[in-house]
């Protein structure tokens, strides 16, 4: 659940909303946000513990999402991850 005081904490997810999902793996959900950007939960192997890392849309930052509102995920035939969002496709 989204805690608004920890937005970008590894034990949750930084929007309320989830648009997109894809599991990747045993061990790896991919999990698309409106307004809070893509996060990938990754279950630790022989362990309760799963951690979040978040990724995020900076404008001054061109290597990031064109946008935090994710609308689709897609993973292509090499297992490349492709994100949608409002403003264009990463």
């Amino acid at each position: 659940m989204h805690d608004p005081h920890t937005p970008l904490s590894t034990e949750g997810l930084p929007a309320n909303a989830v648009t997109a999902l894809h599991i990747e793996n045993d061990n790896v959900i991919w999990i698309g946000t409106h307004k809070g950007g893509l996060s990938r939960l990754d279950f630790r192997a022989n362990s309760n513990a799963a951690k979040f890392t978040h990724f995020q849309s900076h404008e001054e930052d061109e290597t990031t999402l064109t946008g935090n509102a994710v609308t689709r995920l897609y993973a292509d035939k090499q297992q490349n991850l492709w994100v949608g969002t409002e403003n264009g496709l990463n």
